[in-house]
């Protein structure tokens, strides 16, 4: 398989990623042995990049990833959002944005991916009341304390990232 550089990082990723939104919630029934069977399929095929957060499964999906690299942590690249907390009854979502969040949920995925250092670290969303310069100094120091690699906004518009 070809492989191509993702953005402007060293990281070479297969030309298709796997999501793995289905494998812990959202959809109807999960089955974990079919789930890490088509993980490691993936990885025998070439894929090498796969997408999750922390809120898919809350923490199980993570879980799930970790049993099926055993062995081939080195050989795929895990993008991570950080999702947002959810209200107690799920019916609605807080800010994923504040500092304090952010290094929590990097710290929970790296035990639960049982690795050292993710390979990129994505901030879900936006908060338009927390300054997007705190949430990206957060995210910053994580790079510096060497628990990701990388960063990434998503649902960021163009005016909230030029500050």
């Amino acid at each position: 398989m070809e492989y191509t550089r993702f953005g402007t990082t060293d990281l070479l990723v297969s030309p298709m990623g796997l999501g793995c939104l289905r494998m812990s919630e959202q959809g109807g029934q999960v089955d974990d042995v079919e789930s890490i069977a088509t993980l490691r399929m993936a990885f025998d095929l070439g894929i090498n990049f796969l997408d999750t957060s922390a809120n898919y499964g809350q923490g199980h999906n993570h879980q799930l990833i970790a049993s099926a690299l055993k062995g081939s942590q080195d050989k795929v690249i895990v993008h991570t959002k950080s999702g947002s907390p959810r209200t107690p009854d799920s019916s609605g979502s807080r800010s994923g944005s504040s500092p304090k969040y952010l290094t929590r949920v990097c710290e929970e995925s790296l035990q639960r991916l049982e690795i050292e250092t993710l390979d990129i670290f994505c901030m879900s969303k936006v908060d338009p009341d927390i300054p997007i310069e705190e949430s990206v100094g957060a995210m910053a120091r994580l790079v510096e304390e060497g628990k990701t690699r990388y960063i990434s906004l998503s649902e960021a518009s163009a005016d909230s990232i030029q500050r």
